[in-house]
């Protein structure tokens, strides 16, 4: 979910699906879902639909387009796993919004580490790594303790990046800084 754009690195999602498709076999299926917004990301978009194309991936790879937030939610329910990477490597609400749905997150974004906490070299890949990518894909859907791990993370979302726990946060910094 996001926009398209070079930051995002689609490849990696895309190049690992690649790795994955003789594993996984005709249930692979990705969906990228958002759309791009300058040129440059329209550039971008055509150079990942040739790469799909090349690689013969047109019958696995999707691209939805600009979706609403009120349907977003849809796509994190048919989710198995999202991949969420980046140059900038910041937090970002995608990621949070997936656990938060309960779907794993995989990211390259460092600043995760203290969100996964014990699971951080399970879900953090490195940005261009798409073999990987495609092994931690592999390794956090078929993992026996799932749940568990998404519970553990999950809270560690809600306490830090719910609404309700940053609101006081903010006010805190307002106040501070007057």
């Amino acid at each position: 979910l996001g926009r398209i754009t070079p930051s995002k690195q689609r490849e990696d999602e895309i190049r690992a699906a690649h790795i994955l498709k003789d594993v996984v076999g005709k249930k692979l299926e990705v969906v990228i879902v958002g759309k791009p917004f300058s040129s440059s990301d329209e550039r971008y978009l055509k150079k990942l639909k040739e790469e799909i194309v090349d690689l013969g991936m047109e019958d696995v790879v999707t691209f939805t387009g600009a979706v609403s937030h009120e349907r977003i939610q849809e796509y994190y329910a048919t989710a198995t796993v999202t991949v969420n990477a980046s140059h900038t490597g910041g937090i970002d609400k995608v990621v949070l919004e997936s656990i938060a749905a309960g779907v794993p997150a995989l990211t390259s974004y460092e600043a995760f580490s203290d969100v996964f906490g014990d699971y951080t070299s399970d879900l953090i890949y490195t940005i261009g790594n798409h073999n990987e990518l495609a092994e931690k894909i592999l390794a956090a859907v078929g993992r026996r303790d799932k749940e568990k791990m998404l519970m553990e993370i999950r809270e560690r979302v809600v306490e830090g990046y719910s609404l309700e726990s940053l609101i006081p946060k903010i006010k805190k910094i307002y106040e501070t800084s007057r």
